[in-house]
């Protein structure tokens, strides 16, 4: 891996070997990485240095998954993944996904949504890779 610090530049040599690994290790973290603000700061962690430490090997090697509150993270969904197969989330299928979300929420359950955003090049700015997103569906 190249790259210093908790800066997500930088690439993983053979990703693919590890990008299941990478996919996975990335979902499980709460912890949250921020980019520098000015020309003299680095990257940093807010939270586990472990977790921080595999969020930025997920992002050089062109993972990008986001987690957060259903509501939320849908109003950020454009496409959605079915057996393999991308297309766009439609209405009613958000509408679904809404209305399973509240269902399982009313019987008390923590519910979270995960959606993921393709890198095609250097990490971009957070709330670029917040948006745009596709939602798997299992």
């Amino acid at each position: 891996m190249s790259g210093v610090g908790y800066e997500p530049s930088g690439e993983v040599a053979d990703a693919a070997e590890v990008s299941e690994l990478l996919r996975v290790a990335g979902l499980c973290c709460i912890t949250r990485l921020v980019p520098p603000t000015g020309p003299r700061e680095h990257g940093r962690v807010l939270g586990d240095t472990t977790e921080g430490a595999l969020l930025v090997v997920a992002a050089k090697a062109g993972q990008a998954c986001v987690k957060g509150a259903p509501g939320e993270l849908l109003a950020r969904c454009t496409d959605v993944e079915w057996d393999g197969r991308r297309g766009p989330l439609t209405g009613t299928a958000r509408a679904a996904a809404v209305a399973t979300s509240d269902e399982r929420a009313s019987q008390g359950l923590r519910v979270l949504a995960v959606a993921r955003w393709a890198l095609d090049g250097p990490r971009p700015a957070q709330e670029e890779a917040e948006s745009a997103l596709t939602l798997p569906h299992q």
